[in-house]
């Protein structure tokens, strides 16, 4: 994809930017802060804004950040919400019914709260449903079951720190590829002025709408297949190796 010279990063949290237990190693937060000196970082994640911010603002990101598997685009310095797209309800009582009928764990995000049952569900404004300590299979049947709803995204998710896999749920128009846009216009630049770098299934529809990807060592082959830049595993510090060797210098060629 071409462009006028890129102008952002958005990266993927766990598997990307932090080990197994959100570890961030001090190779990668100072390569993250050389960066953010020259261009706006995010994390985009599944996980919920609350860990999304405290993680932006230990790595000293003041710009937009992206939580819930694209449901919510947030400022991390005023916990303002810039742009969000909840399940709807219906839909959202649906997947809840599912899960808890099967004595499936699960988590999810109403409003700004983290529920983990029915019962505690008080607003009905969920972005994300996560369901917990699948098996592989659980997880492809359970994806396959609701991704013929319309309105519903699944995204296939294993964990890096127990090989647990999940489901998460969203809105159709919520995912890590559509928030791209969202972020995009939010900031006043293209879709294809944006670096991604993602490790996982989800982050596919991340990379697949920006301008340069980068998929790390331990990432799906898929997102290997159509990567610019495969880096070292995340356990090899890759993001850092991204950053210097091949961000800066795509920046600097730019004559940034």
């Amino acid at each position: 994809m071409s462009s006028d010279g890129y102008r952002a990063l958005l990266l993927d949290l766990d598997g990307t930017l932090a080990r197994a237990f959100l570890r961030i190693t001090p190779a990668v937060e100072q390569a993250v802060r050389r960066l953010a000196r020259d261009m706006p970082v995010g994390i985009v994640s599944s996980r919920d804004h609350t860990i999304v911010g405290e993680i932006a603002a230990r790595l000293g990101l003041l710009g937009l950040q992206v939580s819930e598997g694209g449901a919510r685009i947030f400022d991390p310095r005023t916990h303002e919400t810039r742009w969000q797209c909840s399940l709807a309800t219906a839909d959202a009582r649906q997947i809840l019914d599912f899960l808890e009928s099967d004595a499936l764990p699960f988590s999810a995000v109403d409003h700004h709260e983290s529920v983990e049952a029915t019962r505690d569900v008080t607003h009905w404004d969920i972005t994300r449903i996560t369901a917990l300590k699948l098996t592989k299979q659980q997880a492809q049947d359970i994806s396959t079951k609701f991704s013929e709803s319309a309105d519903v995204h699944t995204s296939v998710i294993l964990r890096i720190d127990n090989g647990d896999w999940m489901v998460d749920f969203t809105h159709a128009s919520a995912t890590k590829g559509s928030a791209v846009a969202r972020y995009a216009g939010l900031v006043g630049i293209e879709p294809s002025q944006v670096i991604a770098a993602g490790d996982s299934y989800n982050d596919l529809p991340l990379l697949q709408a920006c301008g340069l990807r980068i998929a790390m060592g331990n990432a799906a082959p898929e997102l290997k297949a159509i990567a610019d830049y495969v880096a070292p595993t995340v356990d090899e510090d890759g993001l850092a190796v991204a950053i210097y060797q091949f961000i800066l210098p795509t920046l600097r060629a730019q004559g940034r």
